[in-house]
């Protein structure tokens, strides 16, 4: 389990999380929403030892983060950024094998097995050869996806479960691959993993998280299921707009909403 006990962060002077407190559990997904600049990435950030909190803690399947050493982190926790920018004409074998380094003592064979794995997974077949700056945004974001499943290459390891944190996992992709990384994600879950993602689609969150956490200026506006969280009055208080949960437009307005959650 992830406990975040009474977390607060702040950055260049400005506090920008306040008392933030949840939990997130194996074989759950735990979506974090909100307007931008609440803190999403920062308390992401915080989960994964990237960032200290000021006050409160991290506990990581019962260890505090900052006690944890890089190694023992990389062996527990995955992390996608929002972006990745590579200076260098890495070819996509070359990024997948920064998800597998220092692992050593495993075999050649067993590294190209984790890897086409990982680029079946988001659906790369057949780009281990290509060059990551000639790929679109969208494919970028998919191989790095694929060189966090090589690192986190198990939902458990040694029993204990591990984590995938995901910053805004699907914000480049088209809708077919949004719903097969969402897939892939609540997958990772139903084998005994868990996933914290920072997600802006709350349709996508909708059908795919089992826990919200909705958050604006630093601090919990709301957390629960789906149901509970995702509310007109909620979301009013979260993005400072009136919206309509569930409500189809008044003039026949065409809309578009995935029904394919797994």
């Amino acid at each position: 389990m992830i406990e975040i006990r009474n977390m607060s962060v702040t950055l260049s002077g400005r506090a920008v999380l306040k008392e933030i407190a949840f939990e997130a559990r194996p074989g759950a997904l735990t979506a974090i929403c909100g307007p931008n600049g609440c803190g999403k990435t920062t308390t992401l950030k915080t989960i994964a030892g990237d960032l200290r909190p000021d006050r409160g803690e991290v506990v990581l399947n019962g260890a505090r983060v900052s006690e944890l050493q890089p190694w023992q982190l990389a062996e527990m926790r995955g992390v996608l950024p929002q972006a990745s920018n590579l200076a260098f004409p890495f070819t996509v074998t070359e990024v997948l094998r920064m998800g597998l380094s220092g692992r050593s003592n495993r075999k050649a064979e067993a590294d190209r097995a984790v890897m086409e794995k990982a680029l079946a997974a988001v659906d790369l077949q057949g780009f281990a050869g290509r060059f990551y700056q000639e790929l679109s945004g969208g494919e970028q974001q998919r191989v790095q996806l694929a060189r966090v499943l090589c690192q986190i290459d198990a939902p458990v390891a040694g029993g204990q479960p591990r984590w995938l944190l995901l910053d805004e996992p699907v914000a480049s992709l088209d809708i077919l691959h949004q719903l097969a990384i969402m897939r892939l994600a609540k997958a990772f879950c139903r084998d005994g993993g868990g996933v914290v993602a920072v997600m802006h689609d709350l349709n996508l969150t909708a059908l795919y998280a089992d826990q919200v956490i909705l958050m604006r200026e630093g601090r919990l506006v709301a957390k629960g299921s789906p149901k509970d969280t995702i509310t007109d009055d909620n979301l009013l208080k979260a993005f400072s707009t009136r919206l309509s949960v569930s409500t189809p437009p008044a003039d026949d307005t065409p809309f578009v909403l995935p029904h394919a959650a797994a």
